[in-house]
């Protein structure tokens, strides 16, 4: 066992592994993940994530008891504590939604089979544990939603319930629900800089984005500042024609020393 290892538990009158239908236990394993690496995203906005995930490498009898390893600890364990920490002080405000959602789901399954589930972790032979009982409640940051439009290279789209992962120039990612219609445009895009109009989410004292749904592939292409410039030269060259040093007119503005134009 390592050092510290990431432990998701089901305990209850009559449960073990051979008594969770697979369809509820592959549901339950999905949500957990989900939890634990929606917090990674959300705390390492510029971090390389492409090979993150968790992987189940333990299951023991008794309890139904999983035991993970992730690929990135460094970045995961400390998600993960601060989901721990959520959970027992009964504050998930700061929690990516998604996090949210999916802690609701297991929190459906504890009432539905009357059961406890365990969020631990393994560290140098003592375990920490984060206890979801029934009676647990789970509450979404309200936030600000609105239209808006992202800019950023396709870097990942598809799955069965579509996404596509957007990254921005700083590195920051977000992965946003599309359509399977879109999907299948996105597709065609894959590893170019593109335009996405949607439905944002905000969140937090810092307004940061927590979710954005695609309604549409903006229809643009990619262009050199020099071109740029050539492009909005036509458009409002014709209103400085009759400024001879329009360097020098742009200055006068700034300085508050506008000047009527003979």
């Amino acid at each position: 066992m390592d050092d510290q290892q990431i432990i998701f538990k089901i305990t209850g009158e009559g449960i073990t592994p051979a008594s969770i239908d697979t369809k509820e236990l592959a549901d339950l394993l999905d949500a957990f993940q989900s939890v634990v690496l929606e917090k990674t995203r959300m705390d390492n906005p510029t971090a390389d994530l492409s090979n993150l995930f968790i992987s189940l490498t333990e299951v023991k009898t008794g309890s139904a008891f999983y035991g993970f390893s992730t690929s990135i600890p460094s970045l995961v364990l400390p998600s993960y504590k601060y989901v721990q920490k959520s959970i027992k002080s009964k504050n998930t405000k700061n929690l990516p939604n998604k996090s949210i959602e999916s802690l609701k789901r297991i929190h459906a399954y504890t009432k539905k089979r009357n059961c406890t589930t365990d969020f631990a972790l393994s560290v140098d032979n003592s375990v920490h544990h984060a206890i979801i009982t029934k009676e647990s409640t789970f509450t979404f940051e309200k936030g600000i939603k609105g239209e808006t439009f992202i800019y950023g290279t396709i870097i990942r789209v598809g799955g069965k319930d579509p996404t596509v992962t957007i990254e921005y120039e700083n590195g920051f990612q977000i992965t946003c629900n599309v359509s399977k219609e879109i999907a299948k445009q996105l597709a065609s895009r894959l590893y170019d800089y593109v335009g996405l109009r949607g439905i944002a989410k905000w969140v937090g004292h810092d307004l940061s984005l927590d979710s954005f749904k695609v309604l549409e592939l903006m229809q643009f292409e990619e262009s050199s500042v020099s071109n740029s410039f050539k492009e909005l030269s036509k458009v409002i060259g014709k209103y400085y024609s009759d400024i001879e040093d329009p360097n020098e007119y742009i200055n006068i503005i700034r300085r508050g020393e506008e000047k009527s134009r003979e």
